[in-house]
């Protein structure tokens, strides 16, 4: 038996056209003749490693002093280790093969894969960022304290609000401050960004201008800033940018390339970091409601100022309230509304 393929030496990345021929003595021994010289190396056959069947991706066997013949001929390879199945290659030649062509394997690998990346964007990222961000030492969070230096080079404004307007709204927070001291709550206005506020890792809380002019009562005001202390007691930015950091390691690590995977995890995974985000929401609102209970300032007072954000983004159609369910970094406004409505009406014990 003859397989045709390309010879390497061990020494050199130069390959050359060969033959490997079969030679049966008294033992099965095989031997590379190339068209440079034809000098016969026998070698024992049970001493090759032969490499698993995969497509067409050429085989490799490779030889005890580190040559190497590659080959496409799969069918005469497979012969080869079939015949001397007794030297235990067979199996480990093949059985990738046998996996690759069964399409039942094919098809229980496929949902395998699914279930497992579904698991590990459910759970498992949110699951790991949670833990590493409880877990971080105070002195890597206050790192993350700059993100506010940044937003003021690239989205902020200063603000426009006048001096007294921001005392005013300093002396409504200050009394409420002390109770959640261990979060290093600092209050900042700036302009910019339409009517929003956001807390950022290290303690910040943000208040746009927009904002603070919608407000129409100060219980309005409290329900959202409750919210915001809501994002920093339970660490929302500081592990959505973990999960973040390990999604975007597990695209890498499948495709090699995330410039050229865009469109294909892309979606999948602004999907999920847009679940995180909802959910997060979800649970600074429950802190809220129960903050405000805590303090006889109306729940329903957020489902106010909810309305309120509504409206103002329906008539600026800046449209970030007004996305599809799935395409919203928050709950829809309605879902909001009305948990604060029943939340009033029926507390929990």
């Amino acid at each position: 038996m003859s397989i045709n393929g390309y010879y390497l030496d061990g020494v050199s990345s130069k390959r050359v056209p060969a033959r490997l021929d079969i030679l049966r003595n008294d033992a099965v021994h095989v031997r590379v003749v190339t068209e440079q010289e034809q000098v016969e190396q026998p070698v024992a056959f049970e001493t090759l490693k032969i490499s698993s069947r995969l497509g067409n991706t050429p085989r490799e066997i490779i030889f005890p002093d580190g040559q190497l013949f590659i080959s496409d001929q799969h069918d005469e390879i497979d012969d080869l280790v079939l015949e001397n199945r007794a030297s235990g290659g067979w199996f480990g030649a093949s059985i990738m093969h046998r996996l690759e062509s069964n399409l039942w394997v094919i098809v229980f690998s496929v949902i395998l894969t699914g279930v497992t990346g579904w698991g590990l964007f459910a759970h498992g990222f949110p699951q790991a960022a949670r833990f590493i961000a409880f877990e971080m030492p105070d002195y890597a969070s206050r790192k993350l304290g700059s993100t506010l230096v940044l937003l003021d080079k690239t989205v902020f404004e200063p603000s426009e609000l006048s001096d007294q307007r921001q005392q005013q709204v300093r002396d409504l927070l200050t009394p409420y401050l002390d109770d959640y001291a261990h979060l290093t709550p600092r209050v900042n206005f700036r302009s910019g960004m339409g009517a929003n506020a956001l807390a950022l890792p290290g303690g910040d809380i943000v208040f746009t201008d927009e904002f603070i002019n919608l407000t129409k009562t100060d219980a309005q005001l409290l329900s959202v800033f409750f919210h915001e202390l809501g994002h920093l007691e339970n660490k929302h930015m500081t592990r959505r940018a973990l999960q973040n950091a390990m999604m975007t390691l597990l695209i890498l690590f499948i495709v090699g390339d995330i410039e050229s995977a865009d469109i294909l995890v892309g979606v999948p995974a602004l999907l999920a970091e847009l679940s995180y985000s909802r959910e997060f929401e979800r649970e600074a609102d429950t802190f809220a409601f129960k903050a405000m209970d805590n303090h006889d300032i109306p729940v329903v007072s957020f489902a106010e100022i909810m309305q309120s954000l509504n409206d103002y983004y329906i008539e600026e159609e800046t449209g970030s309230l007004n996305l599809p369910a799935y395409l919203s970094t928050h709950p829809p406004t309605a879902e909001r509304i009305q948990r604060a409505k029943t939340w009033t009406a029926h507390p929990p014990n």
